[in-house]
């Protein structure tokens, strides 16, 4: 069974929703609601990781 690629657009607007929230979280923790800024800086990192490994991913089906 071949491996499929993950598309870049889906990689891009991953990323894209990222930021977005880590700015959300900036806020949050900026206006003492700690919780908040918790939560979503974990979201966050989660979906960086995700960023990542889809990009290596990538590279390496490409190899």
């Amino acid at each position: 069974m071949s491996k499929t690629k993950i598309s870049p657009i889906t990689l891009i607007g991953l990323t894209l929703v990222s930021i977005s929230i880590a700015i959300y979280a900036y806020r949050n923790f900026e206006s003492e609601q700690t919780g908040y800024g918790v939560t979503l800086s974990i979201i966050f990192v989660i979906l960086i990781a995700m960023v990542i490994a889809g990009v290596n991913r990538n590279k390496k089906i490409d190899n």
